[in-house]
């Protein structure tokens, strides 16, 4: 059955081609953020055009080690599972990165992002894009919590 939405309702699809596996939503001023596989979408809040993406993939040898220790390559992407906005311009995400999570941190442009730092995310993100994280900033301490 094929669900039938109004013409006046908005929707976002993302990537057409693949399962995006959308897991966060942040708003920021005008902006949604979303988090999925290997992008970061930033969309307009009033009608949910996209303005900008952030593409962070898995390097190629993160991809080939995640499949040679027995994971699929659908498993050996970067799904983007913390996302916090830490002050306004500066955006911290920590993805999946091939079972082996990394974190990054940008600065946010009108027209792109620009990676200012990254660090191991071990014992900040989830290692398996099927575990579910929340994440709070408190001050400078980010805290997660994993849930199986």
């Amino acid at each position: 059955m094929k669900i039938r939405y109004p013409e006046d309702v908005m929707k976002f699809i993302g990537n057409e081609s693949v399962v995006d596996h959308f897991k966060l939503i942040s708003k920021d001023g005008n902006s949604l953020l979303v988090g999925a596989r290997n992008i970061v979408y930033n969309l307009s809040i009033h009608d949910l055009t996209e303005q900008q993406r952030l593409v962070w993939q898995s390097p190629e040898d993160d991809v080939k080690m995640c499949v040679v220790k027995g994971k699929d390559e659908e498993a050996c992407q970067n799904y983007i599972r913390i996302m916090v906005v830490t002050s306004p311009g500066r955006l911290f995400v920590c993805g999946t990165n091939s079972f082996r999570p990394m974190c990054n941190t940008y600065i946010i442009n009108e027209s792109n992002y620009t990676l200012e730092a990254t660090k191991n995310g071990q014992a900040v993100c989830p290692y398996d894009p099927r575990h579910n994280s929340t994440s709070v900033l408190a001050g400078k301490c980010l805290s997660m919590r994993i849930f199986y």
